[in-house]
């Protein structure tokens, strides 16, 4: 798997590291969760599901297995790390938790 990932990134504007993502989640049947839109695009071209790194947080705050604060933690962490993820889409994301309660 890992060289078909290689060979794949070669020509292709997903890195590596995508494309193994890519693969395992299709092989297991996976859902993908990333936040690259990229990867998001490739999978939804493949028919596969893919979530956004905040939606999974969401999910397990709807099932109890997370709690809401817990998650909105767990986002801010997520903002700090990937400056793309606007604080638009944090407090967006901090209203859709706080409609849960």
């Amino acid at each position: 798997m890992a060289r078909e990932a290689a060979m794949a990134a070669v020509k292709s504007p997903l890195r590596f590291a995508d494309w193994l993502c890519l693969l395992m989640a299709k092989e297991h049947a996976w859902v993908c969760v990333t936040n690259d839109k990229r990867l998001r695009a490739e999978c939804e071209s493949r028919e596969m599901d893919a979530l956004w790194g905040f939606q999974l947080l969401h999910q397990l705050v709807q099932c109890h297995a997370m709690g809401a604060a817990e998650a909105l933690k767990a986002a801010e962490a997520i903002c700090n790390i990937n400056r793309r993820i606007s604080p638009a889409v944090l407090a967006a994301f901090g209203a859709k938790l706080a409609e849960l309660k």
